[in-house]
């Protein structure tokens, strides 16, 4: 007993000190085209410390808590109850916390909010020697405190809850046999256990102190055969998200076809399904037909309606169906005790399997405003005519007007999608088989929520913006994880932008875009970022494309207008020019004023070259929405609208004292190669070189106008509507 006393206490000394904090090193995989790669495995290895971990696919993220060094061997049993910080933290719903423990007894684990209310409170016994893992579910935002309870001995933590999930619990999920270390060599090098220890994934138990040596190597598959990445190799401070290199490349993704490094997936059931690539998106190709969740919990089949139970339903109320059409879910089921989120990617695995997750209302709308971008999906020239598209080429109820789904089936399914006419499960029960294709989102919140359907009456594809009762029974599709680095799709950062065919204004070769050139013959570098192909250097053009010329403003009132098109150099210097590019006033950026545009695409082709548009503020919206998704991007963790230093450039900027601004730490800028570089702006005088990076929007009229702002002082984007008459720098999208 005594022996074993050493080995928890050495444990808790090493695991959970007093001052540890947890650490998340987080992985993603990269081909030599910057495309994501489908990580088979990492391996993580402690050098110092003389340990090693592996993480499976779909595992990507390793929690390890960081604890002080070994000083005094007589301070390594102050405490037989020792609370590890709970992972992650602060958390979204649902957290994770360990529990070690020197002799087996009677424990009792309770939470209190911010007031000192216990607002939930279990006792174990006996619980026996050992590392525990519990699960935490808090139903409100705050701060929490959790306690352990011991013999008169106990143990706090600090919890910060910034998501609810639906309930208060805390659930029992099993022990983490703690390693044994040799107490005789405990003060030079701590060998690598090699006795088996049940590894809750995810999370290792090993010791950690931040400054450690550590190395990161990621296995891949290409065209067969598995690659080993480069090896990171470098003393670990704290968190931080890698991308694991390979100099392999897949196939660039087509529209239509299977996911490169993941043609398929299959659920813990064994069924398998295909997956499809539109956009920067891979999603299933399938409805998802699973019994069970991810962590092989089985869900229920229903017969009657349900807020809280997680049922299952047979399409048209026959188990045939499934085969075809998949399984309906209500909406506990499909959401698996999740918090709601309308992130772009939402993180919410839900009932998805591993790897994958269920698509946010903002997902399922960036596959909509793709699909209306492209003219192959299109019926009858109207961007919103894409339901066709994506609906499945047969077993629909007859249409009646043009482009509606049920109309010529044949013609459907242009994108691959193949959206199955399931019917659901409703307030009249089973209902509207081979009418209605029901997907449910993962947004909202309450006693409804939002979903979307396809209609064999209609061309369009139906949002309704009440959404419908979290009881009824709907199809669910999920979409593929892209880890920190995959930006929704696997191509979030290239340096150019895949083509399937070149403008005359475009160079290119291999499938991509290498310089883009307007009018005036000035060429541009291009950058991918998530769906979006931007331009990544300043507008500098003094002609329309059709080679109308623009006027060069003055430092007047004559030039501050909204009737005449305007250009201004940078700080008033023509130098400046090279460099910065050129400011417009937003007449001269938009052209015409009346074909002022909120649209995704905008369609206002402006003073941009043929070929490309200026964006609106929907698209500026998605922009922000896909960059704040991707973890590799927030300079804090904790805020992830922290990105204004990912976009901005890695020089040229004022310094700042503010942690994450553009101005902070400029050498860590620019993740995204969005490369905004502080041009200022001119309002009846040139102003703010180095201080801002403005950018007239599409929408707005002839008072004021959309802006999107990177300030050298916000660690944040900053968007507004300011004088139509000022000038800003330009960047443009592709059509």
């Amino acid at each position: 007993m005594l022996k074993r006393l050493w080995v928890i206490c050495i444990a808790l000394l090493l695991c959970s000190a007093a001052t540890a904090q947890t650490v998340t090193l987080t992985f993603s995989g990269r081909d030599a085209q910057n495309h994501y790669v489908q990580l088979n495995r990492v391996t993580v290895t402690n050098l110092t410390r003389g340990w090693q971990e592996t993480l499976e696919w779909p595992d990507t993220i390793l929690t390890l808590q960081a604890g002080t060094d070994i000083q005094d061997v007589e301070t390594m049993c102050t405490s037989s109850l020792q609370l590890s910080q709970n992972a992650p933290n602060p958390f979204n719903g649902t957290t994770d916390v360990n529990l070690t423990v020197a002799d087996a007894g009677s424990v009792t684990l309770e939470i209190a909010d911010g007031n000192g209310r216990v607002v939930e409170a279990n006792n174990y016994s006996p619980l026996p020697t050992g590392t525990h893992q519990f699960r935490i579910t808090l139903s409100q935002t705050g701060i929490y405190m959790l306690t352990a309870r011991k013999n008169g001995k106990t143990s706090s933590i600090k919890m910060v809850c910034n998501g609810a999930g639906n309930t208060n619990r805390i659930d029992y999920a099993g022990i983490v046999e703690t390693p044994y270390y040799d107490v005789s060599t405990m003060a030079t090098d701590i060998p690598i256990s090699t006795t088996p220890k049940s590894h809750i994934r995810g999370f290792s138990d090993n010791p950690f102190t931040a400054g450690d040596q550590m190395t990161y190597v990621g296995y891949a598959t290409f065209s067969g055969s598995e690659y080993e990445s480069h090896t990171i190799s470098q003393p670990q401070q704290g968190s931080e998200s890698f991308q694991l290199q390979f100099d392999q490349t897949l196939p660039a993704p087509v529209d239509g076809q299977p996911c490169p490094s993941t043609p398929t997936l299959t659920d813990i059931d064994g069924n398998v399904y295909n997956t499809v690539q539109l956009g920067s998106q891979c999603w299933m190709q399938q409805n998802l037909r699973t019994t069970h969740f991810a962590n092989g919990n089985a869900l229920t089949l229903g017969t009657e309606h349900s807020a809280t139970e997680k049922y299952y339903y047979y399409p048209n109320g026959d188990d045939t169906n499934a085969a075809t059409y998949g399984l309906l879910y209500n909406r506990a089921a499909v959401m698996n005790g999740e918090s709601a989120s309308n992130n772009n990617s939402s993180n919410v695995q839900g009932v998805c399997p591993d790897g994958w997750h269920v698509p946010s209302l903002q997902e399922w709308t960036t596959l909509t405003a793709y699909v209306g971008t492209r003219s192959q999906y299109i019926c009858d020239g109207e961007s919103e005519n894409i339901a066709k598209a994506l609906a499945n080429n047969s077993g629909w109820n007859a249409g009646v007007i043009d482009c509606a789904v049920g109309v010529n089936q044949a013609t459907n399914n242009a994108t691959h999608f193949t959206g199955m006419p399931t019917g659901g499960f409703v307030s009249s029960g089973i209902a509207n088989f081979g009418k209605y294709a029901m997907f449910w989102t993962c947004s909202g919140s309450g006693e409804n929520a939002d979903a979307l359907y396809l209609a064999y009456s209609t061309a369009t594809v139906g949002i309704p913006s009440g959404g419908y009762s979290t009881t009824y029974g709907f199809g669910v599709r999920c979409v593929r994880d892209e880890g920190t680095g995959g930006g929704g799709g696997g191509n979030s950062s290239l340096n150019s932008c895949s083509v399937s065919s070149v403008n005359a204004n475009e160079t290119g070769g291999g499938g991509q875009i290498t310089a883009l050139k307007d009018y005036d013959n000035n060429s541009y570098r291009v950058v991918q970022i998530g769906s979006q192909c931007w331009m990544k250097d300043n507008l500098r053009t003094k002609h329309y494309a059709d080679g109308t010329t623009i006027s060069q403003g003055s430092n007047s009132m004559f030039s501050l207008t909204t009737s005449v098109s305007y250009y201004f150099y940078p700080d008033g210097n023509s130098a400046n020019q090279s460099t910065y590019g050129l400011l417009y006033n937003w007449k001269a950026a938009i052209r015409t004023i009346s074909n002022a545009s909120t649209s995704n695409p905008s369609g206002v082709q402006g003073v941009c070259p043929n070929g490309w548009h200026l964006p609106s503020e929907a698209e500026y919206t998605q922009l922000i929405d896909f960059v704040q998704a991707q973890s590799e991007y927030a300079c804090n963790p904790t805020y992830t609208n922290y990105v204004a230093s990912a976009f901005a450039s890695n020089e040229g900027w004022d310094t700042s004292p503010i942690e994450c601004a553009p101005g902070y730490n400029m050498s860590a800028n620019n993740a995204t190669g969005f490369n905004a570089i502080p041009a200022g702006q001119w309002a009846q005088d040139p102003s703010g070189i180095g201080q801002y990076a403005s950018y007239w929007g599409a929408s707005g009229d002839s008072s004021t106008a959309y802006s999107w702002n990177l300030l050298m002082n916000h660690p944040y984007p900053v968007v507004s509507y300011d004088m139509s008459e000022w000038a800003y720098a330009v960047r443009c999208v592709r059509n």
